[in-house]
C-alpha cells in the first residue's frame, strides 16, 4: 500500500510546482520523490511522504554545499552501497539515471519556503 504524501511533501510539491522555475524531470513522480529539473537542467528529487521534514536530494557539488551552509542547511553526502544487491538508500533515486549510482547530497527541509530557498541555488 502507498503512503500518501505528508503535509510538507504536499506543500513542497505544490511551492516548486507553482513557482515556474523547475520543470518535472521524470513524467511522472515516483511513489516516494518528486522529481525535478532545474532551467539549467540541474536535477533534484524531493521526498514526499516524511512527516517531520522531507530531503532534497541533488548531486555531489562542493560548491552548492558551500552555498547551502552558508545559509545555514546542514547538506549530507549519501553514497550508493557497495554491496552486491544493497542500495542503501531510498530505492526511488534508481529512477533518476543521473542519481542512480552517483554520489548524492541531501539536506532535510521543514517548509516549502525552505525547500525554495534550497533550490534556488541549484
Amino acid at each position: 500500500m502507498m503512503k500518501a504524501p505528508s503535509k510538507v511533501g504536499t506543500e513542497v510539491e505544490q511551492a516548486i510546482e507553482a513557482s515556474g522555475r523547475f520543470r518535472r524531470h521524470l513524467p511522472d513522480h515516483t511513489q516516494y520523490l518528486c522529481c525535478y529539473r532545474t532551467e539549467t537542467g540541474i536535477p533534484f528529487a524531493v521526498e514526499r511522504v516524511t512527516e517531520n521534514g522531507v530531503r532534497v536530494w541533488f548531486l555531489e557539488d562542493e560548491r552548492l554545499k558551500s552555498a547551502l551552509a552558508s545559509k545555514g542547511f546542514e547538506p549530507n553526502l549519501n553514497m550508493p552501497w557497495q554491496v552486491p544487491g544493497k542500495y542503501g538508500r531510498n530505492s526511488n533515486l534508481k529512477r533518476i539515471a543521473e542519481f542512480k549510482d552517483a554520489p548524492l547530497y541531501w539536506v532535510t527541509v521543514r517548509s516549502a519556503g525552505e525547500a525554495l530557498s534550497v533550490v534556488s541555488l541549484l
